[in-house]
């Protein structure tokens, strides 16, 4: 299992790159007209297709179930869900990748 320094340093990476992206890519259409559909779609499916492959990835584990990556991932939809804002489900996930591995650590 790759280390927690290394795995938050991979979400504060993806977690900046999106919120540098995502104003550029949207702000460079945003004079074309865009359907409702796609855009509830930009907004309800980026922050799962983040979060699933950090749950869904049985390699990084062993194949077996992680209970700290799936509090992060209830944490961020969680987050996400009530706030709608992605940097403070990023923070959430950080917080719980450190925090969760030092409270059951014996």
């Amino acid at each position: 299992m790759a280390d927690s320094s290394t795995i938050l340093a991979t979400l504060g990476l993806i977690g900046g790159g999106t919120v540098l992206a995502r104003p550029a890519i949207l702000g460079s259409i945003a004079s074309l007209f865009m359907p409702v559909w796609l855009v509830l779609a930009i907004r309800h499916l980026a922050l799962p297709a983040v979060v699933a492959p950090t749950v869904l990835q049985p390699v990084m584990t062993g194949g077996e179930v992680d209970p700290t990556r799936l509090a992060m991932a209830a944490g961020v939809l969680l987050i996400g869900y009530l706030w709608r804002k992605m940097v403070f489900a990023f923070v959430t996930a950080l917080a719980v990748l450190y925090f969760v591995p030092q409270l059951f650590a014996t």
